[in-house]
């Protein structure tokens, strides 16, 4: 195959779409004699779904506080309670509400997303946030978001291998 210039062989492009179907970014559906490539959209979840599985995993306890953490700090604004509902995690206990300015441009944003806020949900704001807990849980978020579970050791100190 010669396109603009680059000459590759059709095995070392099967070789990359392969390995797009082995970290989940592909799916393959095979009709004889050819194989065809799409992308896989129901292995990635939202930031909600992480968020919420990352918060459990932490503290069985108290998910809610956890989500409300890594969303805040993710986000980088106000969460909307419906935002934690998503998450799957219950109402915390400890938050202050606040407001934003343009938070109708929020709520249509979110909207075109085909996230439905209604117009009187709280915007919330953690209180006490654990900064080296906090540092975990997005470390955790990262290792789910793009499943590096198996390039760690045992206490995630350090990967073993890119293979």
């Amino acid at each position: 195959m010669r396109v603009r210039g680059v000459d590759m062989h059709r095995l070392v492009l099967t070789g990359y779409l392969n390995s797009m179907v082995d970290q989940g970014i592909l799916k393959v559906k095979e009709i004889k004699p050819s194989k065809i490539y799409s992308i896989d959209t129901t292995s990635r979840s939202d930031i909600y779904t992480s968020v919420g599985t990352v918060a459990r995993h932490f503290d069985l306890e108290e998910p809610s506080e956890n989500a409300l953490a890594l969303l805040h700090a993710v986000l980088a604004r106000p969460v909307f309670l419906k935002e934690l509902e998503r998450c799957n995690v219950g109402i915390p206990k400890d938050y202050k509400k606040t407001t934003i300015e343009d938070r109708r441009s929020l709520i249509s944003r979110l909207l075109s997303r085909g996230i439905i806020i209604p117009q009187n949900n709280p915007l919330i704001v953690p209180v006490n946030i654990n900064q080296v807990e906090l540092g975990q849980m997005m470390r955790l978020l990262i290792v789910h978001a793009y499943n590096l579970k198996d390039v760690q050791t045992e206490d995630g100190s350090s990967q073993k291998t890119l293979d």
